[in-house]
């Protein structure tokens, strides 16, 4: 795990989700590899496209930006949704933008500043 660059950890954009994300960096930092956070990057996957607005996404952000962690939103994708084989293709074109986001996140927070 230490020597990785850069760490992603993915939740529901449910309070369930955030608890989760929030448990697992905390049992990072209490094992002694707390410098770790700094690299990691929580995804709020969206699962269904009716799903009510359970979860604070900005106020999740933010909780996760105080203790050095990022947070990206993956919001529903019918292909995503429908599928366990990938076509990229498939995607809708906010999905593949929100994975370039996610990727540009990892990659930032690898090489640190």
């Amino acid at each position: 795990m230490d020597a990785s660059r850069s760490r992603r950890t993915h939740g529901t954009p449910a309070p369930d989700g955030a608890r989760v994300a929030g448990r697992a960096l905390d049992l990072v930092a209490a094992s002694g590899l707390g410098h770790l956070i700094a690299r990691t990057v929580v995804v709020f996957t969206v699962r269904t496209p009716h799903t009510r607005k359970a979860l604070d996404f900005d106020g999740a952000a933010a909780i996760l930006a105080d203790v050095g962690a990022g947070a990206v939103r993956l919001r529903y994708d019918r292909h995503l949704a429908s599928t366990s084989t990938l076509d990229p293709g498939r995607l809708a074109h906010a999905t593949r933008a929100t994975a370039v986001r996610i990727a540009a996140e990892a990659l930032g927070r690898a090489v640190g500043p």
